[in-house]
């Protein structure tokens, strides 16, 4: 079952506004792809989109090598540097935000958060369950009142341990929950967010490229979405559970209801196909409990 794309998603001439939390081993490696989507998406359609970047950390030793860092790089913000390289290569005016995300006690600077940071997609590379739960609790309260070009309508989070990873995608207006509601007992955590300070400790938290796997992923859900909500303005998934031990990727379904799904679409039940197999043994043996032939062919008359 397919779920209808929002109209402001779908409109040509409105601006579309991207927020990317984290820019470290998975947010680097999404930007890398996110760079890509806008080039692509700008030279087919012609639409402006705004992208924001937001993460506080500075480029430590142990990063180099696992996340899209060198060694020149060491001590500088994250965001900074990845949207200034982004920038410089694509021509484009991207944000950078220097800071972590944290939810404000004052509603006067949770109002500026808002004007700051929200966006119409809202993705997630963070490494601890607590900083989803305060992004998830911003985008909950950025909905209440906030309808116009900054209005968040999708939520793409990225989660990972050592070989496995999921992507989920949470929409209120689509009826999709998020993963902090459906997934609250096994859900992706690294549970330990300490830095590591070579590469060799990195390496033993993370596999190699569980990173890019899952960037890769979230990307081709975002472009998917973008490309076809000018063709098909519909999906039919809304992110992937990634497991590198068994090389399997499994796509999260849209499943509609008994009733139809948010866009009332009726749930199509298949015909129901007859066993013609089955038949014939029930008739003959029928033929045979009331001693008569079997299936009471017609018989023509020899005279």
């Amino acid at each position: 079952m397919k779920s209808l794309i929002p109209d402001y998603i779908k409109h040509p001439l409105l601006p579309l506004t991207i927020t990317v939390i984290g820019a470290g081993g998975t947010g680097s490696m999404f930007l890398q792809h996110l760079a890509r989507i806008v080039y692509s998406y700008q030279s087919l359609f012609a639409r402006r989109i705004v992208v924001v970047v937001v993460d506080g950390d500075t480029v430590t030793a142990g990063n180099v090598g696992r996340q899209c860092y060198g060694e020149n790089e060491v001590f500088h913000n994250k965001a900074q540097l990845i949207v200034g390289r982004i920038n410089r290569f694509y021509g484009f005016e991207w944000l950078a935000k220097p800071k972590h995300f944290e939810l404000p006690a004052e509603k006067a600077d949770h109002m500026m958060l808002r004007e700051e940071v929200c966006s119409n997609i809202m993705v997630t590379c963070v490494d601890n369950l607590q900083a989803r739960r305060d992004v998830y609790e911003f985008i909950k309260d950025a909905r209440k009142g906030f309808k116009h070009e900054y209005y968040p309508y999708f939520w793409i989070d990225i989660g990972n341990t050592k070989t496995t990873g999921n992507v989920v995608v949470e929409s209120a207006n689509m009826e999709w929950p998020s993963a902090l509601d459906v997934y609250a007992d096994n859900y992706v955590d690294h549970g330990d967010d300490e830095p590591s300070c070579s590469l060799a400790m990195a390496l033993n938290k993370q596999d190699l490229f569980i990173n890019s796997q899952c960037a890769l992923v979230a990307a081709k859900w975002l472009w998917e979405c973008l490309s076809n909500s000018n063709i098909e303005p519909h999906m039919d998934w809304r992110g992937a559970f990634i497991n590198l031990e068994t090389f399997n990727i499994k796509k999260l379904k849209v499943y509609a209801t008994e009733k139809g799904d948010n866009n009332e679409q009726q749930v199509v039940k298949p015909r129901r196909q007859r066993n013609r197999t089955k038949v014939r043994a029930d008739a003959a043996q029928k033929g045979k409990d009331n001693n008569r032939p079997a299936g009471r062919r017609r018989q023509r008359n020899p005279g």
